[in-house]
C-alpha cells in the first residue's frame, strides 16, 4: 500500500494535484477527501466523478495534513489522501439514515460489511448535525463485535451549524 497526501485551495487546484500525482506514476484506487463547506461540496463531488478511483469524503471544520511537505492546518481548504490499496480489500457504500437513528444506521452498515468481508474494518464518515457517533459505533459493534476496528469522523461545516455533508463517487 502506498498513500500520498494532497492539499488544495480550490476544486480546480485539487484536480491538478490529483492529476500531477497520477502523471508521476501513482495509481490510487481510493481517496478520502475532507473539505471546507466554502469549497462547495456538491460541485466538488460532481467534479470528482470523472476520476478512475473510488472516493469518499466529508465536509469539515478545519483541514489537517501531515505529509512529506510538512504539517498543514488550514480552514477553507481541501485535503485528501490518495491510497493505492488492492481493489478487493475495500468497498465503498453510502447508507442514508432514513430517520432510523444512528444505531440502526450502524447496524445496516455492519450487516453490509459482514456480507462483503469475513473480518471487516470500517473507515466511516457520518453527516448530520444530530448524528450520534457513539450510537453509530454501538450499532456496528452489535453486528460485527466489540473488537471491530472502526476509524472515521463526523462531518462538520466550519462551525456554522447549518448542514454537513458526506459524499462518495
Amino acid at each position: 500500500m502506498q498513500a500520498i497526501g494532497i492539499r488544495a485551495e480550490s476544486i480546480d487546484s485539487l484536480k491538478k494535484e490529483i492529476q500531477n500525482n497520477i502523471q508521476e506514476g501513482f495509481n490510487p484506487t481510493i481517496a478520502t477527501i475532507f473539505a471546507s463547506v466554502s469549497a462547495d461540496i456538491e460541485a466538488l463531488q460532481l467534479s470528482l466523478k470523472t476520476q478512475e478511483f473510488e472516493i469518499f469524503g466529508a465536509s469539515s471544520g478545519g483541514e489537517i495534513l501531515l505529509s512529506n511537505d510538512g504539517l498543514s492546518i488550514a480552514r477553507a481548504s481541501i485535503v485528501g489522501l490518495l491510497i493505492d490499496l488492492p481493489a478487493g480489500h475495500f468497498s465503498v457504500a453510502a447508507f442514508p439514515e432514513n430517520g432510523d437513528g444512528s444505531f440502526s444506521l450502524g447496524e445496516r452498515a455492519a450487516q453490509w460489511a459482514q456480507e462483503k468481508f469475513e473480518h471487516p474494518a470500517f473507515l466511516l464518515l457520518s453527516a448530520g448535525l444530530t448524528a450520534d457517533g457513539e450510537a453509530l459505533i454501538q450499532g456496528i459493534q452489535s453486528i460485527s463485535g466489540k473488537d471491530t476496528v472502526i476509524y472515521g469522523a463526523l462531518a462538520a461545516d466550519d462551525m456554522m451549524f447549518q448542514q454537513t455533508y458526506v459524499f462518495d463517487k
